[in-house]
């Protein structure tokens, strides 16, 4: 068994509050050096009572689901497509996102137009400030 499938199965039974362990987790490594069948990796059910209830979400896990339901087609360009999209990804979705980047670059130019003029702006001031600290430091006045 896949060790990441051993990981998720572990993850649902402890979330439907099984509690379970996986003696060969970290045997993995020394298949070879080993026998096989001392590090095959498997999830064990702590409470027996419970072994019912995780034999029926794990074949539930591992049933194949049905993905041809609810899709439909695109009438633009014909791609099939999953009930969760509510626009074309190939040909609809992809001019919404070309249409966005565009909207977010133009902001972006206008922010940095703004950008170098305001920057000029607080550097006179701080030099104009910062000459009649000078000024003042001359004339004797500290």
């Amino acid at each position: 068994m896949d060790p990441l499938l051993v990981e998720q199965v572990r993850s649902m039974l402890e979330n439907a509050g099984i509690q379970c362990h996986l003696p060969h987790r970290h045997l993995r490594t020394l298949a070879g050096a080993i026998p096989f069948s001392e590090c095959w990796p498997e999830v064990q059910v702590v409470d027996d009572s419970q072994a019912n209830m995780a034999e029926r979400l794990i074949e539930e896990l591992m049933s194949p689901h049905p993905s041809v339901q609810g899709l439909w087609r695109c009438e633009t360009c014909g791609e099939a497509l999953s009930s969760r999209f509510t626009s074309c990804w190939k040909c609809a979705g992809a001019n919404e996102i070309r249409a966005e980047r565009k909207r977010a670059h133009e902001v972006t130019i206008r922010v940095r137009g703004r950008y170098p003029r305001v920057m000029f702006w607080i550097a006179l001031a701080l030099m104009a400030v910062a000459a009649l600290v000078m000024l003042e430091a001359e004339s004797g006045a500290w």
